[in-house]
């Protein structure tokens, strides 16, 4: 079943059809829980943003399209979770969740990796790809 909603941002329209491979987990249920997914996400997204831009900005060898795509993930995935953290503040935990994960597994993962779970591993790998070996080289390996 799809959900829809009308308080996702605009740039996240698709947040309300929620795909099976990324949704939220049934155990979340109250709001703490649903908080702790949005701070989860968005904590990557912050992450991996600042760690993007000091290896990529920084990198001589890095193409100037290489960096134009990671500056446009940055700042859309930014946005979302500047957006989601407005949805915190109004009190909306489900949509909040669902904005930060879009933010995470769809903007800067490209679909390859959803965080919903509540306990570790945490995220789990929709499918690989070379964005997800690309974000996995940058981090450290740390998504591995």
């Amino acid at each position: 079943g799809f959900q829809v909603a009308k308080e996702y941002p605009v740039e996240c329209w698709r947040c309300g059809f929620q795909t099976s491979q990324c949704r939220l987990p049934h155990a979340a249920k109250s709001n703490l829980e649903l908080q702790r997914l949005q701070m989860m996400n968005c904590g990557k997204v912050q992450k991996a943003s600042v760690q993007f831009k000091e290896v990529l900005e920084g990198d001589p060898e890095a193409s100037e399209e290489q960096v134009a795509i990671w500056r446009r993930k940055r700042s859309k995935a930014g946005e979302l979770c500047r957006q989601s953290s407005v949805l915190l503040d109004r009190e909306q935990y489900q949509s909040a969740a669902i904005v930060a994960m879009y933010a995470w597994s769809q903007v800067i993962m490209d679909g390859t990796q959803c965080c919903s779970l509540l306990r570790p591993p945490y995220c789990l790998q929709s499918t690989w790809s070379w964005a997800t070996l690309a974000v996995a080289i940058l981090l450290g390996g740390s998504l591995l």
